[in-house]
């Protein structure tokens, strides 16, 4: 997997989202749209990988989409930010990265 450098303000703004849970319920969106680097409104695999393989090396790709598919209500293995959403807020998101 290819990892590229993200920058601090956006890195910082993901980590607070994926610590804090529903506490930062307010930068989930902001968080969303880092994540989804092709802009294409779904955080796919290899987009949360790129962020979650930063923070937690042992979140790997299959690790990741057990991840995904407890939120994924329309089976296609993305996040829209609905379920980006419900992922962050039950505390997923949090489990993925800092467990």
């Amino acid at each position: 997997m290819q990892t590229s450098i993200v920058p601090f303000d956006d890195y910082s703004t993901v980590v607070r989202v994926f610590m804090m849970g529903p506490h930062a319920a307010a930068d989930i969106p902001a968080a969303f749209r880092i994540l989804d680097r092709d802009g294409s409104g779904t955080i796919d695999l290899m987009e949360l990988a790129r962020f979650a393989s930063i923070y937690s090396p042992s979140a790997t790709p299959s690790k990741i989409l057990s991840y995904i598919r407890r939120v994924d209500r329309n089976s296609d293995d993305k996040l829209n930010l609905a379920e980006f959403t419900s992922l962050i807020m039950s505390g997923i998101g949090h489990d993925l990265v800092f467990e």
